[in-house]
């Protein structure tokens, strides 16, 4: 069992551990943004948000294997974003690390040893 002080030390650790590791990243949250005049239906608008959070590409995936990650099936090209559980995912459908290339996220999984700490994404290459 963990106590108290384990949790803190583990969360501390978190930071040495990703400390130089991170990049910055843009989330595009969607945010509503009014309504429509005529049929009232809410209007939304995709918002950029800059934070930091570990991205890795999966170099594993090969013609021969089948992995699957959250119910979704890893192809070549995916990428794991690693965010700190601090950061707030929702309504967040699309990342990306450099202009141009939107990802989509897939799945998010909440992780961590003792009490949650990060949030990790598969994400997709859309654009």
């Amino acid at each position: 069992m963990l106590s108290e002080s384990d949790r803190q030390w583990i969360k501390g650790n978190r930071r040495e551990i990703v400390e130089g590791r991170t990049d910055k990243i843009t989330l595009l949250k969607t945010v509503r943004d009014g309504k429509d005049p005529i049929t009232g239906e809410p209007i939304e608008k995709q918002v950029p948000i800059e934070v930091e959070a570990i991205w890795k590409d999966y170099s594993t995936v090969s013609n021969t294997d089948r992995s699957v990650i959250g119910g979704v099936e890893l192809q070549k090209g995916d990428v794991k974003i690693t965010f700190s559980i601090d950061v707030d995912l929702t309504d967040v459908k699309q990342a990306y690390k450099t202009e141009g290339n939107i990802y989509e996220i897939l799945t998010t999984d909440e992780k961590g040893l003792g009490l949650l700490n990060r949030s990790e994404c598969l994400a997709r290459k859309v654009t």
